[in-house]
């Protein structure tokens, strides 16, 4: 019989190996450190739910919580007295100055940008003449929750010019408080790209790490050349009848514009997804006829970041909403533009220069 033979460890193994995972431990610590440097993770230190307030409103029935400052990454994110995100602002306007209100929904007002690089800091600067730009956005409203804003917020400010931002998902249903906090309470506790799914404590303390956004980004990237175009947009474009609400919206934005004197435009920001084989033309055809039969200014702002490429114009990966800083300064430049194409107002008064006192 054969005596039983003992297989002890090299201890110059396992040294290798604590090597081996030391430097590894110390690979991914430095990789941590850099992408905090770099901004990384873009978590935010507060949560929807935590940032808002229910209203007896029936059409837009929650508003942020007025003087809200939070973090997103490294970029501080304040909110006015009034609810939104922007500094404060008077109800009187002071002699000599324009004023524009600004509508939108979270693109234009989108925290992980610095407040300065938004649309209407860049109006400010770009805009001839001496103007304050109001933002009036708020997270996932539709066209008409803006016209809302307009008509109960907008108008008290006695604009010379109201922007209206579109989405494609302006045509789609309401912005409400709690199918929208129902939503993202479901979607925080999945890594729905990653296809999997945990416990929603589980994700947070994941997603506090720079590396697991990193590691989501690079998936999407590689989903990204193989994926296909997001068809929700078309669903909700192909109901019954929107084009016909969507020409009443539009026609009613005039309308209100009109009726305190400021000129209107519209303006189309479109999905950040591939600009040169872009599957939503046909949607941005709808409203520019729209627009057209309401008389309304439009700028498409497609061709614009068309030209500056996707890569430069999307935030991230991640989204094919929300756009980067140099797509609110693109934006601005090209309102600016479409402005000095029909520079006054349709009563007559001139976007160039301040209104006399």
């Amino acid at each position: 019989m054969r005596p039983r033979t003992t297989h002890r460890r090299s201890p110059r193994g396992a040294s290798q190996k604590f090597v081996a995972l030391a430097g590894l431990l110390a690979g991914l610590l430095v990789t941590e450190v850099v992408l905090r440097l770099l901004g990384y993770p873009l978590t935010e230190t507060l949560g929807f739910a935590d940032r808002v307030r229910p209203c007896d409103d029936p059409v837009l029935d929650w508003r942020y919580l007025p003087g809200l400052k939070f973090k997103s990454g490294p970029v501080t994110v304040s909110y006015n007295s009034n609810g939104f995100r922007d500094r404060e602002h008077t109800r009187f306007k002071p002699n000599g100055i324009k004023r524009a209100v600004v509508l939108g929904d979270s693109i234009q007002e989108w925290a992980p940008l610095r407040s300065e690089a938004l649309l209407t800091s860049q109006l400010e600067k770009r805009l001839p003449g001496h103007w304050e730009a109001i933002n009036l956005s708020m997270a996932g409203l539709n066209l008409d929750q803006k016209l809302h804003i307009l008509e109960t917020e907008g108008i008290a400010f006695g604009p010379d010019l109201v922007v209206l931002n579109m989405s494609l998902r302006d045509m789609g249903g309401p912005s409400a408080l709690q199918p929208s906090l129902k939503w993202l309470a479901t979607k925080t506790s999945n890594f729905s790209r990653l296809g999997a799914s945990v416990g929603l404590q589980l994700k947070l303390f994941l997603r506090s790490f720079a590396i697991s956004e990193l590691g989501v980004l690079v998936v999407e990237r590689i989903r990204s050349t193989t994926g296909s175009p997001d068809t929700s947009f078309e669903s909700i474009w192909k109901k019954e009848g929107v084009l016909e609400k969507l020409k009443s919206g539009l026609c009613r934005f005039r309308t209100s514009a009109k009726s305190i004197g400021a000129s209107p435009i519209a303006v189309i920001w479109p999905v950040m997804t591939d600009f040169t084989n872009y599957p939503y033309e046909p949607i941005h055809e709808m409203v520019r006829l729209a627009s057209n039969q309401c008389g309304l200014v439009l700028l498409d702002l497609l061709p614009v970041f068309k030209a500056a490429g996707l890569q430069a114009i999307q935030f991230n990966r991640l989204d094919a909403m929300h756009g980067s800083a140099l797509s609110h300064e693109l934006a601005s430049r090209a309102i600016e533009a479409k402005l000095r194409e029909n520079p006054r107002q349709e009563n007559g008064r001139s976007l160039s220069s301040p209104q006399s006192p």
